[in-house]
């Protein structure tokens, strides 16, 4: 494992720990940390995949309440822009979960990497669920 994904592991493990480390044993944070890592760089799933492991990995350790959207925010926040990560971010936001956090992370940061008919429906899509002030708020034009 190189530089980059030992940090993005790490990265990863530290979200777990903030908010599992009363929950979870040190393995257990371990082997869903590796889990999500998996997940994300080397199968690269489509992120449905996040809440999916997160449900398994908190049943198998009995644990309840975790906030899987805080963490999938946080998780989806580790991606490189690029144009892999504006295709699961655009498949997730428009067919899986339309988080804002995904919104934003896909328009701001991944946006010049949709075609503009993507772009645009991201963004009709996003006025419909949030309203056009989210936009505004965000500095992001409709157009």
């Amino acid at each position: 494992m190189n530089t980059v994904n030992k940090e993005k592991l790490k990265q990863i493990k530290e979200i777990l720990k903030e908010e599992y480390q009363d929950k979870m044993s040190d393995a257990a944070i371990d082997s869903f940390a590796k889990q999500l890592y998996h997940s994300l760089f080397v199968g690269q799933y489509e992120l449905e995949d996040i809440p999916a492991t997160i449900f398994d990995c908190e049943s198998e350790e009995g644990v309840e309440g975790g906030d899987w959207c805080y963490l999938f925010s946080q998780l989806i926040d580790l991606l490189d822009n690029n144009e892999t990560t504006a295709k699961r971010l655009y498949r997730s936001f428009m067919e899986e979960f339309d988080l804002p956090d995904t919104f934003l992370k896909l328009v701001n940061e991944n946006g010049e990497y949709l075609s503009a008919e993507e772009l645009a429906e991201v963004k009709e899509k996003a006025v419909r669920l949030f309203g056009r002030q989210i936009l505004e708020n965000c500095w992001i034009d409709e157009d």
